[in-house]
């Protein structure tokens, strides 16, 4: 099933009840993607150790030989979204995480890593 970025965020809001809803009232008008509702969701309610251990993740994600280049996509767009990093970023930890021979090869035939999907 696929379901847009505004029947994700209708589905998980109607969960709220107490200090989640008032939350969500607030800012409900200012949220207009899914990757937009999980940024302001993890700034809301993860600890702050949650998020010291999402950013230690990611700046030391490396890829290993049984990972698949789409294993480090996905774990980068995962931390990504919950710590709000901006897409020019992404692509910077995405080079630093892989392999260093496929990362050199990226960089020599100019690939563009603008385009995730």
């Amino acid at each position: 099933m696929n379901f847009s970025d505004e029947e994700m965020i209708i589905v998980f809001a109607s969960y709220f009840a107490d200090p989640a809803a008032v939350w969500w009232n607030v800012i409900e008008s200012s949220v207009k993607t899914w990757e937009n509702f999980v940024t302001e969701f993890t700034v809301q309610y993860a600890s702050g150790t949650q998020i010291d251990e999402w950013w230690e993740e990611l700046e030391n994600l490396q890829q290993d030989p049984y990972q698949s280049i789409n294993d480090i996509k996905l774990c980068i767009m995962e931390l990504s979204t919950l710590l709000g990093v901006p897409h020019s970023a992404k692509i910077r930890y995405f080079m630093r995480a892989i392999n260093r021979r496929i990362a050199s090869r990226v960089s020599d035939i100019n690939a563009s890593l603008s385009d995730w999907n």
